[in-house]
């Protein structure tokens, strides 16, 4: 675990609105705290853990420690959001924005694999089309020419996800239909979702205490279970239902 020695700024733009803080390891992170509820930092800790596994090119991320000295809301309105405790942390990186334009430039296969995550983690915010959205996606141009990079799934495990919604508005929607008409290609990519449950363990082990909670003295459950998270991921293993795009 990091622990967080500076409090910079806070983000202007996500509706989570992170804080831009210095961790003791050098590194700049983005930190969600007590803006989200707790359901939704299980939800980023459990997707950012699955996103790796399956080879997404998603940021560095920890788990990270608040001091209490950090969040003196005196210093400001600005800090309200910053509580003491165990926060979620996404390492920033050097990139842009990215637009719709800049869609045909993701390799297809990698376009596959995005959307086909997020359909596995019930995360329907990654919307995007020429009239613009909100895809939580970033470009981050390299020597030998740009990459995108996925980010932010505090929205994921959604209740009452809407696979029409879905559909409709996630912003690699018809990559998602070729893959699940091409059978090999569907059952590579649902195989390394098999093979990325067998990680679930050890991170939901690994989940804050404090999280379980939804108040600081740990009286009030926390509006999650753990279960439920389990029972959207094991759909995978069921190769005829997972693929199945419309209700």
């Amino acid at each position: 675990m990091i622990v967080i020695e500076e409090v910079i700024k806070r983000a202007e733009q996500g509706q989570t609105a992170p804080y831009l803080c210095r961790a003791d390891d050098g590194q700049v992170y983005f930190v969600k705290s007590g803006a989200l509820p707790k359901r939704e930092l299980v939800a980023e800790w459990l997707a950012a853990h699955l996103a790796k596994e399956v080879g997404l090119p998603i940021p560095a991320f920890h788990l990270a420690e608040v001091p209490e000295a950090l969040c003196d809301h005196r210093m400001g309105p600005w800090l309200r959001d910053l509580v003491p405790g165990v926060a979620f942390a996404s390492q920033r990186v050097e990139a842009g924005d990215f637009s719709w334009s800049m869609t045909m430039h993701v390799p297809s296969q990698q376009r596959a694999l995005i959307v086909a995550f997020d359909w596995w983690i019930h995360n329907a915010d990654r919307t995007l089309s020429a009239l613009g959205g909100n895809p939580n996606l970033l470009w981050r141009q390299g020597e030998h020419g740009g990459e995108v990079v996925v980010f932010d799934h505090n929205l994921a495990f959604e209740i009452g996800f809407s696979p029409e919604a879905f559909l409709d508005s996630h912003v690699f929607a018809a990559d998602l239909k070729l893959l699940a008409s091409d059978w090999v290609a569907r059952e590579q990519v649902r195989q390394g979702f098999v093979a990325a449950l067998h990680s679930l363990e050890g991170v939901c082990a690994n989940i804050p205490e404090a999280w379980h909670f939804a108040d600081a003295e740990q009286t009030v459950q926390a509006a999650w279970n753990l279960p439920e998270f389990v029972t959207t991921l094991e759909r995978c293993q069921d190769d005829q239902t997972f693929w199945k795009l419309t209700s």
